[in-house]
């Protein structure tokens, strides 16, 4: 999808002309959504890993 022609398109009630999806529908939403939360997933791992080895080196002093 490198120019706005090959986004999909919905005919618009008010003009009878088509028009891009509104914002959230489709299927690229979707993946965009699913990345968000393995990064966010990935984030929480990432803070869990940095608690763990503070920890871990509080506990050896």
């Amino acid at each position: 999808m490198d120019s706005k022609m090959d986004m999909p398109t919905t005919i618009s009630k008010s003009t009878k002309r088509p028009e891009p999806f509104a914002r959230g529908h489709g299927p690229a939403p979707a993946r965009l959504a699913d990345l968000g939360a393995k990064s966010l997933q990935q984030a929480r791992r990432d803070v869990a890993f940095a608690a763990a080895e503070s920890l871990g080196a509080i506990a050896e002093k």
